[in-house]
């Protein structure tokens, strides 16, 4: 989706509007399904490693922003990077070109975004080496 609407915004041979909206909407909606997906995955890692405050966590006494593994990498598959994960690399290093701020508009994939750029050979294969 991504790709669709880097084609319609910057090399479509026409100005179709109708197409930039369709694909920058599907590509909000498929972020806000892996939002959720990170999040749910964070609440869960966070009851289960924190498990001194989780009653507190549960009852909404204390927010979950401050449990000391609140920035605890979280992946989409199981408790380590998988494929599943990097395929969106790529994408989500360009996705500010069709006006999504994934800081702002989705915290989780941010983070998550973040984790991944932090691994030494995803930055060598953003620069193409090796």
């Amino acid at each position: 989706m991504i790709g669709q609407a880097l084609h319609f915004r910057y090399f479509h041979s026409t100005n179709v509007p109708s197409a930039i909206d369709r694909y920058t909407d599907e590509v909000r909606r498929v972020y806000g399904v892996i939002e959720m997906a990170l999040a749910e995955r964070r609440e869960a890692i966070i009851m289960e490693l924190d498990q001194e405050n989780a009653a507190s966590y549960s009852q909404g006494l204390t927010p979950l922003s401050q449990s000391r593994y609140f920035d605890y990498p979280i992946w989409l598959v199981g408790d380590r990077v998988t494929i599943a994960d990097l395929c969106f690399v790529t994408w989500n290093y360009v996705v500010d070109r069709i006006g999504i701020d994934l800081k702002a508009e989705f915290p989780e994939v941010y983070k998550w975004t973040k984790h991944m750029m932090r691994r030494p050979a995803v930055l060598r294969a953003l620069k193409g080496s090796e």
